[in-house]
């Protein structure tokens, strides 16, 4: 889990922020076999309520290479703000993920 706040992002964050972290799975393989994924989410901080939700845009990318967007809502409709699962883009050992997060 990173949360995406100092240190991850700068201090100064507000709407917009970058971040990159290292992510090791050197059982990545093993996992699959036994059904198990690998997936993206985000919730709120704000409150204690266990509610995923994404900001209001967001690239995510994974060894350099696009794995998902969210494309900001369009006007009068509701986003189904659902989990990504992102294992078919990951590697077994050491995996770099990027995120630009908009809100």
């Amino acid at each position: 889990m990173v949360l995406v706040q100092h240190p991850a992002v700068p201090k100064t964050a507000r709407q917009q922020a970058t971040l990159k972290f290292h992510l090791n799975l050197p059982k990545l393989q093993k996992w699959r076999k036994l059904g198990h994924n690998v997936e993206a989410r985000m919730c709120l901080l704000t409150n204690y309520d266990c509610h995923q939700t994404w900001p209001t845009s967001l690239d995510f990318n994974v060894n350099k290479r696009k794995v998902f967007d969210i494309p900001p809502p369009t006007p009068l409709h509701v986003r189904r703000d659902v989990p990504h699962n992102i294992s078919a883009n990951l590697h077994s050992g050491m995996n770099t993920v990027e995120v630009e997060i908009r809100d």
